[in-house]
């Protein structure tokens, strides 16, 4: 085929002079794959249009084959070095800083003590409630929070489990409220600096407990010593929890058989309780070189009862160097924390269990305590109040930990004495309340006496609906008790039942529950007239419960009372026989 004049080949179609889209300028170069698209639609019509597109398409355009690159070149730096490995030490770090973040625990604080309870139900994998219109987008973002953490974390392990704090942070008693995990917790507790600790355990309703106990009194009395004072309430304690939960010793046993039949205890009525003392509180040489003193001297006084008592407490103690007295030691198993001023003598202390047992929860162990109290005659009364402060087994009660002080006051709690459990650690796990590991058994599951139990009378109503007279009631001598009991005071009203008279009181507001008067409420009192003590009670909402120490009245008020009972019970007896 011959060539047209005018065109420069056979194979296009351009006339000679139309510039070639090689000799064009970028510009237009850049333009001519869109115009060449439109036509590429029609390609199927022409092989010509294929390959006129093929060699019109722009390098530019063409996407060059990718290839493979090795990991040692794509890691490489223009100096040579492969940082592929120093990647991969990063991310090994990186994997092992999560896992000790995982080990450590949770740490997160609040508010109130409402949402740090929904948290903890929230980290055990508990369902929570449905959200309330009140804080529904803040409640939301703390479950989303909670469930963050239960992902991350875990459930609480035996190893490190989940535990519920309060900070004071308020000279009035503000608090905040912490959830952490055991390990987290105590890396930030020894990282705080001692004057700045000022932490609590918060004992939630329903936890099992060790027995504890918060033991007090001011130092008016300079006779009274502190000391001796706590080992005899430990050893009154610890024998009534071996007496109701524990299988005595062999030696025990033997010791209370010799005892009765050399009828020691008609000169030593206590000998139980001395022989508990001197055996827990001292080391077993040290007692048993003070029974054979004692025992040498009343033999020069000629008291040949009192010799016989102290040569059995020396044989007791040459036996107890190798076989316990008592399955519960007061050294061995009783951590003591003290944070005594010169006016105040206070400490704490704590029972670990040689079995491992703890009590049901903090309202079971109150009621045991409250027994144990009114078993003792008031013993432990000093100066009207009880040494055992019996108002720390609240619900949901906040106890202070080893180490921390009050807001206001510079007397951290420190470890005294010299037994197993003393330790140096900044957070002792003998010092905690709850227990870490789960109890192996519970203790009061079936002997917690309730309110009602301990205190047969209807619940407070208001004043108003109980006024039936003002003083003198029936009973004299029992009113000048009550008013004796808060100084100051005066009945407002009084009201009598079959067994019992209830006092209502103004002008004294002081609680035996929280230690201090309240604000705005006012406190009555209970007299059981067929056992002849005394309660205090309160109208309080923190106090609704709350039954306080008893108190038994005088003898000369407790007459007063079973005469006109016994006149009361003969004038019934004649209408029955009418």
């Amino acid at each position: 085929m011959q060539k047209p004049a005018n065109h420069c080949c056979s194979r296009c179609g351009r006339e000679k002079g139309i510039p070639t889209g090689r000799d064009q300028p970028e510009s237009k170069l850049r333009k001519m794959p869109r115009r060449v698209t439109d036509a590429s639609r029609r390609k199927a019509d022409s092989d010509s249009e294929e390959e006129d597109w093929e060699w019109r398409t722009s390098p530019t355009q063409r996407t060059p084959k990718r290839r493979a690159v090795s990991t040692a070149s794509f890691y490489e730096t223009s100096d040579g070095r492969n940082l592929g490995a120093e990647y991969k030490k990063i991310d090994e770090a990186r994997l092992v800083d999560t896992r000790k973040k995982q080990e450590r625990g949770a740490y997160r604080v609040f508010r109130k003590q409402a949402w740090l309870l929904e948290h903890a139900d929230a980290m055990n994998g508990h369902t929570p409630g449905p959200l309330t219109n009140e804080d529904a987008a803040d409640a939301l973002e703390r479950r989303l929070d909670a469930r963050s953490d239960l992902e991350f974390y875990g459930v609480p392990t035996v190893q490190n489990p989940g535990r519920l704090w309060s900070e004071e942070v308020g000279a009035e008693g503000q608090r905040r409220y912490v959830y952490a995990h055991l390990n987290a917790f105590r890396d930030m507790y020894k990282e705080t600096p001692p004057e700045r600790r000022h932490f609590y355990e918060l004992i939630r309703e329903g936890a099992p407990v060790r027995p504890y106990f918060d033991l007090e009194f001011a130092r008016d009395d300079a006779s009274i010593n502190g000391d001796d004072l706590t080992r005899r309430w430990l050893a009154v304690f610890a024998g009534a929890l071996e007496e109701a939960f524990y299988a005595p010793t062999s030696l025990f046993e033997s010791h209370r058989n010799a005892a009765l039949c050399h009828g020691l205890y008609d000169a030593c009525p206590d000998l139980d309780e001395q022989l508990r003392v001197e055996l827990d509180g001292v080391s077993r040489e040290a007692a048993l070189r003070a029974a054979e003193a004692a025992s040498e001297a009343s033999r020069k006084e000629p008291d040949a009862a009192k010799a016989a008592v102290y040569d059995h407490v020396a044989a007791v103690a040459r036996r107890a160097a190798t076989e316990p007295f008592c399955a519960i030691s007061v050294k061995d198993h009783v951590l003591q924390l003290d944070a005594s001023t010169p006016t105040k003598f206070s400490r704490h202390a704590t029972f670990c269990l040689p079995d491992g047992a703890a009590f049901v929860d903090a309202a079971a162990l109150g009621s045991f305590v409250r027994r144990v109290l009114a078993s003792t005659n008031d013993a432990f009364v000093i100066g009207g109040e009880s040494f055992v402060d019996a108002s720390v087994y609240s619900r949901n009660r906040c106890f202070r930990l080893c180490g921390s002080s009050k807001k206001t006051k510079r007397a951290p709690l420190v470890v005294v004495g010299d037994g197993r459990l003393a330790s140096e650690d900044a957070l002792p796990e003998a010092s905690l309340v709850v227990p870490v590991v789960a109890p192996s058994r519970l203790l009061g599951s079936h002997d917690v006496v309730t309110p009602s139990e301990i205190l047969p009378s209807p619940p407070p109503a208001r004043p108003a609906a109980l006024a039936e007279g003002s003083l003198p009631s029936p009973f004299p001598r029992v009113d000048a008790c009550i008013l004796k009991a808060r100084p100051g005071a005066t009945v407002r009203a009084w009201r009598r039942t079959p067994h019992t008279l209830t006092y209502h009181l103004a002008k004294n507001r002081f609680c035996e529950r929280i230690g201090r008067p309240h604000k705005s409420n006012n406190i009555f009192f209970v007299v059981e007239l067929n056992q002849a003590v005394f309660r205090q009670r309160c109208f309080d909402e923190g106090c609704r419960g709350f039954v306080g120490v008893p108190h038994a009245l005088p003898p000369e008020a407790a007459e007063e009372v079973f005469d006109v009972l016994a006149t009361e019970a003969c004038a019934d007896a004649e209408k029955r026989s009418c």
